[in-house]
């Protein structure tokens, strides 16, 4: 590569620092909620989920909504 630099990749304007913005948030301490909000009652784990057999599964989607499920596999 010549020393001049000519070859090089320009980089998109806003690398450059002067076009940096600061970043304030844009969200109060009100909108933050807790993970126990978030997820509720109904937490299911993997592990628990796996010794399931396919009618306890079957079962326990029909009970949470969850359509179409007969379709699915179990891997």
């Amino acid at each position: 590569m010549p020393a001049n630099g000519k070859n090089r990749r320009k980089r998109n304007p806003r690398h450059k620092k002067e076009f940096q913005q600061d970043r304030k948030a844009t969200f109060t301490s009100e909108d933050i909620i807790s993970k126990s909000e978030v997820e509720g009652d109904d937490v299911l784990s993997l592990p628990d989920l796996r010794t399931k057999s396919i009618t306890e599964l079957q079962n326990t989607a029909q009970e949470m909504g969850i359509e179409n499920i007969s379709r699915a596999r179990r891997t």
